[in-house]
């Protein structure tokens, strides 16, 4: 059976990629080479992580994605602070965490699992909490307590995320790190009668 590695997320745009890439690389330099930096296309707030899904099955979850984002409007995500998990004293990812005032991505996010789930997707046992991944601990790197240098960081040049498309995509994992192709794209509040946009 063929299948694919998917996972359902809101890309981050172009002005906000500009801006974390610019942390990443103060990051960097404050942590040295011990984590392993997510490329630039590849930053976004994960909504779901799907795994292997078989190809015959993909249209499902493009239509119980496309159902989702129907019923959503759009809204914005805010810089909040600079975390990592499952903690700064035990970094194994670091990440952007982000402000969801009006709740519109958690209950996307919760409503996603739903629909997912009645296609036979396990549930997230864990809150949802939007987070952008910066960087993630080489294998067998022993890092101390990277509280005090995510605190330095200055977060007041990182934009907004304005919250408008849901998108699937496909990952392949290599050597080099997982490379993430689009394979369809929704943006929230369009009718539920229309077609799910495919890439």
């Amino acid at each position: 059976m063929q299948v694919m590695r998917l996972f359902v997320a809101i890309p981050a745009d172009e002005r906000l990629r500009r801006s974390l890439v610019a942390i990443q690389g103060e990051l960097r330099r404050t942590l040295g080479e011990q984590f392993r930096w997510e490329r630039p296309s590849n930053l976004h707030v994960t909504l779901k992580f799907l795994g292997d899904v078989a190809v015959d099955g993909i249209q499902d979850v493009f239509r119980a994605a496309r159902a989702v984002a129907s019923a959503s409007g759009s809204t914005v995500l805010t810089p909040r602070c600079l975390d990592a998990f499952p903690s700064p004293a035990r970094p194994r990812v670091l990440v952007l965490s982000l402000d969801d005032a009006a709740g519109v991505v958690a209950d996307l996010a919760r409503r996603l699992e739903e629909a997912l789930a009645e296609l036979g997707f396990a549930p997230e046992r864990r809150r949802f909490r939007p987070h952008i991944t910066l960087g993630r601990a080489r294998r067998n790197a022993r890092i101390e307590d990277v509280g005090p240098d995510l605190a330095a960081v200055d977060l007041s040049a990182v934009r907004d995320l304005y919250v408008d498309a849901i998108t699937v995509y496909q990952s392949d994992l290599s050597p080099s790190g997982a490379e993430y192709t689009v394979l369809a794209e929704e943006a929230l509040g369009e009718p539920e009668d229309g077609t799910f946009e495919e890439m």
